[in-house]
């Protein structure tokens, strides 16, 4: 029988996990099936690992603060209640293990009493890759790749549970499906495991039906479908419209209690000394639109510049814009997040007096955990402002553009020198360009923000760039983030651990010759891949905008606990 299932090209599964891990920030992860360590490796925080017959073949410890292994059936484990001595509840779990239908129920049920309204849990194997490999008993001979019959566990979870969120991601190899909106008081499935048995069997994928399937499952692209949408279970997820859902099985599903949290205070420290300079730091741009995403949930927010970091009243919590040689003493009675945006000398009284350190680069996140011991340190890269930056509205033409400033009037930004080296015309804007030889290419001296999101718009490609110890530490420039929500090509240089997801997108170059080829590619890009463009800024927005890493912010916030004494002075 032919097989019409559709070809999965979204994020592969590991990938994708691993995003979950980084938006979500759980503090305990449960893994049912970890085999050789390659999922539980995507973890850094407390992990749990479930399996009856571990082949760790993977640095599965790397910086969590602890992992606890069971070597044992998940029916055992679970009837044995072991997280009960480790932990309140489990944060984000990973099912993958034996690859039958019951099986995959009863960790589900199981799981789910361990978790919170507002945990998740993924699934893996949910779409079937070929008759052979769905059926119930592996023929070795026949198929390499096995998924068994767990794709029966979405239609009963449809059916059965339609108070839970199901969503079905084309994550390959065999689709990843994410559950939310969990309710561990719920007995539904345990009322009616028997009956859930005795109906699914002895269905197999032709007498169910392919087509049928295929409308359960409701396969998402992965690739525009963000990981930290699965924050918040089930009071973020009422927000966003569901589709029709069976209706639920007799009265028995209960619906948990809502419960709205108080708004924080927020303080945000910007670096610029007074009002005069802050008129051209780009960091003041960035504080007013991560200001606009806060206030959007809620919270009370207040932009502190440098002069005045220091005369906040008692209570709230202070995100530090970081940048290198500007340091910040934690306030005592007042909870302090730190995020590092370009790589920053920080110090140990910031290390350790801080509720939560964010860097803006994963790559040297993970390094730093690794130097200080500090596990409170995670990954939360630059952003943009949605309502500024967007493929749509009014725009300037130009083929080719650069905007910044020549902070070294010694060294030139590299995309400059490059264009200068290789004659390419650009269009420049920046202050300190009007003594150098790319005076030629001056325009202006300054765009304001509201401004800019036009000349992105408008632009054939954007160059950009970054400095060494960016490109070293692999700290992404905001203005990527920029422009690729303005649908437009960027030409950059070429920096350690750029994010997969914004590889495909952008045009790299570590020579002159790369430099050539890449501004002509970027130039000469197909109507087809600009209207790809615009449909990459659609999950630019649902991914990188301050509107998703305030939801991040605010998840830390929320678990910090205000420091009391600091042990030294930073400034005077």
């Amino acid at each position: 029988m032919d097989y019409q299932f559709p070809t999965l090209k979204g994020v592969p599964y590991l990938r994708y996990l691993a995003r979950m891990h980084r938006h979500l920030l759980p503090n305990w992860y449960l893994e049912v099936g970890t085999n050789t360590g390659r999922s539980l490796a995507r973890a850094t925080c407390n992990s749990i690992a479930v399996d009856p017959n571990f082949i760790i073949s993977s640095d599965v410890i790397g910086s969590k603060p602890a992992v606890h292994f069971f070597q044992s059936t998940s029916d055992d484990f679970f009837s044995a209640d072991h997280t009960k001595r480790l932990c309140d509840k489990i944060d984000l779990a990973f099912l993958d293990g034996l690859h039958l239908f019951e099986f995959l129920l009863r960790d589900f049920m199981g799981t789910e009493k361990l978790c919170d309204t507002d945990s998740v849990i993924a699934m893996h194997d949910c779409i079937p890759m070929s008759y052979i490999a769905a059926e119930r008993h592996w023929d070795t001979k026949a198929t390499k790749s096995w998924t068994g019959d767990v794709w029966k566990v979405v239609p009963i979870l449809k059916k059965y549970r339609p108070d839970l969120k199901v969503e079905v991601l084309d994550c390959p190899p065999s689709g990843l499906t994410i559950v939310t909106n969990l309710d561990p008081e719920n007995d539904v499935l345990d009322k009616h495991y028997d009956e859930i048995i005795a109906e699914f069997m002895d269905e197999t994928l032709s007498s169910y039906g392919e087509d049928r399937l295929i409308g359960e499952l409701d396969i998402i692209n992965s690739q525009t479908w963000p990981a930290n949408r699965h924050i918040g279970g089930l009071e973020s997820n009422r927000s966003i419209s569901d589709k029709q859902t069976p209706k639920p099985i007799a009265e028995e599903i209960a619906t948990p209690q809502i419960h709205k949290k108080p708004p924080i205070s927020f303080s945000i420290k910007s670096p610029p000394w007074g009002p005069r300079a802050a008129k051209t730091w780009g960091e003041t741009f960035f504080a007013e639109g991560l200001t606009r995403a806060l206030q959007k949930q809620g919270h009370e927010v207040s932009i502190d510049l440098r002069r005045d970091w220091y005369g906040g009243s008692v209570g709230g919590t202070d995100i530090v814009l970081r940048t290198p040689n500007r340091p910040y003493e934690p306030v005592p009675n007042r909870n302090c997040l730190i995020w590092s945006l370009y790589g920053a000398d920080l110090s140990d009284v910031e290390i350790n007096h801080s509720d939560h350190i964010f860097v803006s680069s994963s790559l040297y996140a993970k390094v730093l955990r690794a130097k200080t011991g500090a596990t409170h340190i995670s990954p939360l890269l630059q952003a943009f402002d949605a309502e500024r930056m967007k493929p749509t509205g009014p725009s300037a033409t130009s083929e080719l553009l650069y905007v910044g400033n020549n902070h070294n009037k010694l060294v030139f930004r590299k995309s400059v020198q490059m264009a200068l080296v290789n004659g390419v015309e650009i269009d420049l804007y920046g202050r300190n360009w009007e003594s150098t030889d790319a005076s030629r290419y001056l325009k202006g001296e300054f765009l304001a923000n509201k401004q800019l999101s036009n000349y992105y718009r408008g632009a054939g490609a954007v160059l950009n760039d970054h400095s060494n110890n960016m490109g070293i530490d692999g700290y992404v420039s905001n203005r990527i983030f920029d422009v690729l929500a303005c649908g437009t090509a960027v030409v950059t240089d070429k920096i350690n651990g750029l994010p997969e997801d914004l590889k495909d997108w952008l045009h790299e170059y570590s020579s002159d010759d790369e430099f050539l080829d890449m501004v002509a590619l970027a130039c000469n890009e197909s109507a087809a891949r600009k209207r790809e463009r615009v449909e990459f800024a659609e999950y630019m927005k649902q991914t990188h905008s301050f509107d998703q890493r305030a939801i991040e912010i605010i998840k830390a916030a929320r678990r910090a606990k205000p420091k009391q004494q600091i042990t030294r002075k930073l400034v005077g």
